[in-house]
């Protein structure tokens, strides 16, 4: 037995309690790990989300609370029904099959083949499988519920940006061109050139406007350098998963809890704990709370100054 697996003995009475049958169940201590850790980050989303249960009714930037729960519910669900099956050695298995299989005896025995390949020997494949939908997902409810904070000063952040890269063109004009007259020609279209070749406003953007311009750094009571650094290893993340695991863009670390999740240049990542995944996960929540309570202030802030007024 591995050294994660525990067995021990139940009975399982009959519906009238006067008889039962003792067995033996095996119980996957990873697992029971897991369990209670997406369980306990259910029940962290449910207590921050009672401080908002009427603005995340009706408003966007609150639905977060709700999509991370789903997200983190599918995941636990798995975990569940899987260590229930496999806590009993999935002896229901073959009956499973008679069943799907109607009565064809040539695709009950391929059925059952492949089924208990996939049940006793790629569990962990599909449990691998899962695990990064988990993170995709709670990165995707994140990032949707951040934009439409965005949204609000998607004008403004678009402004800035195309300013930003119109004067990165006139920088690199001057550098490279010794004819003035071309340059000084150039900057007099600078609003033909932005509308012709528009700054893509990518999340990244987004998040850098949106903590510089924006949030009230008085109530922002995380580091912002960290956060931001967290923010970048996530997208960094998705997108190495999205690679088929395979990280194409330069190598880079993050410390979570004293372990380092690496992300070397043309390599898969490396884990030396998938639980520090969930670390993450509970910063990403933290991260959210922040800006959500910041952006809060600043929106009460300008509130109170239009009354003043």
């Amino acid at each position: 037995m591995n050294n994660n697996r525990k067995k021990i003995k139940i009975k399982f009475w009959n519906e009238t309690k006067d008889n039962y049958i003792e067995t033996n169940i095996v119980l996957d201590e990873y697992y029971e790990k897991w369990i209670k850790e997406l369980f306990n980050f259910i029940l962290k989303i449910k207590s921050e989300r009672k401080k908002y249960c009427i603005q995340s009714l009706f408003c966007l930037e609150y639905s977060f609370f709700e999509q991370a729960e789903a997200t983190t519910a599918q995941f636990l669900y798995f975990l569940t029904k899987d260590e229930i099956s496999q806590m009993t050695g999935n002896n229901t298995l073959e009956l499973l099959c008679d069943y799907a299989s109607n009565s064809d005896e040539n695709l009950r025995k391929k059925l059952l083949e492949y089924l208990t390949k996939l049940c006793r020997y790629k569990f962990n494949d599909i449990f691998v499988a899962h695990f990064f939908d988990f993170f995709i997902g709670i990165w995707s409810n994140f990032e949707a519920a951040v934009t439409s904070i965005c949204f609000l000063f998607e004008e403004q952040f678009q402004e800035k940006i195309n300013n930003s890269n119109f004067k990165k063109m006139c920088k690199f004009l001057n550098k490279h061109f010794e004819n003035k007259e071309i340059i000084d020609e150039f900057k007099k279209k600078k609003i033909e050139f932005q509308n012709s070749f528009p700054k893509y406003l990518s999340f990244s953007d987004k998040i850098n406007l949106l903590f510089k311009d924006v949030l009230s750094k008085s109530s922002y009571s995380r580091e912002i350098k960290k956060d931001k650094e967290i923010i970048e290893f996530c997208i960094k993340s998705r997108n190495t998963i999205h690679n088929n695991g395979i990280n194409h863009t330069d190598s880079s670390e993050l410390e979570i809890n004293g372990e380092k999740i690496i992300l070397n240049k043309n390599e898969p990542a490396y884990y030396k704990s998938f639980f520090s995944m969930i670390t993450l996960v509970n910063e990403i929540f933290d991260i959210y709370l922040e800006i959500l309570n910041s952006f809060q202030d600043k929106q009460n802030n300008r509130l109170n100054q239009s009354k003043e007024k």
